[in-house]
């Protein structure tokens, strides 16, 4: 029995490095899918403040659901909408407005929007001085990869674990 509690430590601590692999993996892909927004929403905002109007700053519309680009949708201080580049079943997204609030005093705010269920986007706001921009993309790819690294780190655990039983098994039934 005592030899059975090392193995099985060993395998709780291989499971714990393949846990901590995946976790690290997928962190790493969802934070860094923030990034292309950051630089759109903070840029807006800067223009917003130095006095172009939302509409200049925002072109031609598109269907989020259907594309992988980032868009830029501009806020009032009221959470309507003044000037939106993506739509979503032929309307502007409107993002709730306590997620808008969030972004007062900080240099940007970032979450996970889900406007439809179909439709999921890392999304970043930003406040301008009269105007809340938010820009988002599709996390369609990201989780897609994610899910890749979910299996990769399955795979190697499968193997880890079926390795670490059948070395235990040889081990107890044949002593040297």
């Amino acid at each position: 029995m005592k030899h059975f509690l090392h193995w099985a430590s060993a395998g709780i601590v291989v499971s714990i490095m393949f846990m901590t692999i995946y976790v690290v993996g997928q962190q790493i892909l969802r934070q860094s899918a923030n990034e292309p927004q950051t630089y759109l929403a903070q840029q807006a905002a800067t223009q917003l403040d130095s006095g172009a109007s939302p509409k200049s700053l925002v072109q031609p519309a598109f269907a989020i659901d259907h594309s992988l680009a980032p868009f830029v949708v501009i806020y009032n201080l009221n959470g309507s909408v003044a000037a939106s580049q993506g739509t979503l079943g032929g309307s502007s997204p409107v993002i709730p407005l306590g997620v808008l609030h969030h972004s007062d005093g900080v240099a940007y705010h970032t979450v996970t929007w889900q406007p439809s269920s179909d439709v999921r986007l890392a999304s970043v706001s930003v406040r301008a001085k009269n105007y809340y921009v938010v820009a988002a993309r599709s996390l369609g790819d990201v989780e897609h990869r994610t899910d890749q690294i979910g299996l990769l780190s399955l795979f190697g655990w499968l193997a880890s674990i079926m390795t670490l039983g059948a070395t235990y098994l040889f081990h107890r039934n044949y002593k040297y």
